[in-house]
């Protein structure tokens, strides 16, 4: 059946790019009905309260600088923020060796791997300065760029065994895919649009600084709030089908219903994007790119201790490894909280390996990872948990998608062109920040400017 409220664009995907859309439409005066999957809104945010009431972000969790967006919506709604702890010496494990650091340079690495590094992150940093933020397929050199991997630059420009493990850490930490899965040109443009490699790779001063007070998907709750009191509509449940086009109408229709407006924005991941079916059919160059944004894998294991007891020791509660498959871990003890938890990631190939094998073996392999870093005290938490985003039917994966090798310079151009009526948002359409929460805002609202001007 069709919805009968009258709207004048539909919002496909309750994420923070279709909330922002929708934000940005009902301000200027046009109806809107939100079509969402989920049995909820957020998108790649979700905050689960645990019985012990421990609550924890399994999705996107980290706000920083540059990020003015998500700050103002924040302050907008009355959700502090909160910075993640870093005081103290941060843990090493590399070729066998534990030692610590402090700052963002694990300085303790030897000398010869720190030349290395520093070789290695000057060379990215000229090559990332020419690439074209808005355009990367019309940057200088694109087509040498896009035709290599990121895994294969680092194998002709880290020579240092120890700078090649922190090297690659650090991009697969950033997103969740292996070097070799990512197109070069499509990392310096990621880099470039999240203000550069450090800024993405560190906690205090970077991508990684602030926390969500009660995290991030209450957030995104009180933001569909506050567009639903304003006369905004959503439908949740009710994952879309097909869209279809014919004169100056778009018909949205899921399972069970079907919704008719004058445009629609598609704000849902490229992967699931890729699975609608679209009348008249998408151009091949855009179902090429939603096919080839594969999302990377993440999975977040977390840790619940009675004390943060790492802290005592003089540990912030970070750290970094070579040894597969937790390569970093973060101390995510909100101030208000007791008792200790510690965070790490599983990502790229190894998360796609341990999302099958189960949470037994995750659990196994991160807390040995913590006993290395920080003592035998770290191998019995009080409580475990971990998420696979692999296993979310409505993300396939996580953070965002990666584009390998070809991708910008064959179908590039057409990541933000309309097809007729349809808009496209989601972060993975963003100039800046790119992969980010921020992104996605940007995106929603670069995507509601465009539906505004074609109604107009």
């Amino acid at each position: 059946m069709i919805a009968t409220d009258a709207s004048n664009v539909i919002v496909i995907g309750a994420g923070f790019s279709g909330l922002a859309a929708a934000d940005a439409l009902n301000a200027a005066g046009l109806a809107v009905t939100i079509v969402e999957a989920r049995d909820r809104v957020g998108g790649r945010a979700r905050t689960q309260q645990q019985e012990n009431g421990i609550w924890l972000d399994y999705g996107g969790q980290w706000l920083g600088p540059g990020q003015d967006e998500m700050y103002a919506l924040a302050k907008r709604l009355g959700h502090s923020t909160w910075p993640m702890y870093t005081a103290g010496k941060h843990r090493t494990l590399f070729s066998g060796r534990l030692g610590a650091y402090r700052g963002s340079i694990p300085l303790n690495l030897p000398l010869r791997a720190l030349s290395s590094l520093g070789y290695a992150y000057l060379r990215l940093l000229r090559l990332m300065r020419r690439v074209d933020r808005n355009s990367p397929w019309l940057s200088p050199r694109a087509q040498g760029l896009d035709s290599q991997s990121v895994g294969e630059w680092m194998r002709k420009h880290v020579r240092h065994p120890d700078a090649f493990s922190v090297f690659r850490i650090a991009v697969e930490s950033i997103f969740a895919a292996h070097p070799d899965d990512i197109s070069l040109l499509h990392a310096l443009f990621y880099f470039r649009s999240g203000g550069g490699f450090f800024s993405l790779a560190e906690s205090e001063g970077g991508a990684q600084q602030d926390r969500l007070q009660r995290g991030v998907q209450p957030l995104a709750e009180d933001y569909a709030k506050h567009l639903q009191q304003r006369g905004v509509q959503i439908y949740l449940n009710a994952p879309v089908r097909s869209v279809e086009q014919t004169g100056c109408a778009v018909t949205v229709k899921s399972d069970t219903r079907e919704w008719q407006a004058p445009a629609a924005v598609c704000a849902a991941p490229p992967i699931l994007a890729h699975d609608i079916v679209f009348t008249p059919p998408l151009p091949q160059a855009k179902k090429a790119l939603l096919n080839n944004l594969q999302p990377g894998c993440a999975i977040k294991c977390f840790a619940i201790y009675e004390t943060p007891f790492w802290r005592k020791q003089g540990w912030s509660g970070s750290a970094v490894s070579d040894v597969p498959p937790v390569h970093v871990c973060f101390d995510v003890t909100p101030p208000d909280e007791t008792r200790g938890i510690l965070m790490g990631f599983i990502e790229g190939r190894e998360g796609v390996k341990y999302t099958e094998l189960g949470e037994s073996a995750r659990r196994n392999a991160f807390l040995e990872a913590l006993a290395n870093w920080f003592g035998d005290e770290a191998a019995t938490p009080l409580d475990y948990y971990d998420h696979s985003w692999r296993n979310d039917e409505w993300a396939r994966g996580c953070y965002a998608g990666v584009a390998g090798p070809g991708h910008w310079t064959s179908v590039g151009h057409s990541i933000r062109a309309p097809h007729e009526r349809v808009f496209w948002a989601g972060t993975e359409t963003a100039t800046q920040w790119n992969g980010y929460f921020e992104g996605a805002v940007r995106a929603g609202k670069r995507a509601a400017s465009q539906v505004i001007e074609t109604l107009s």
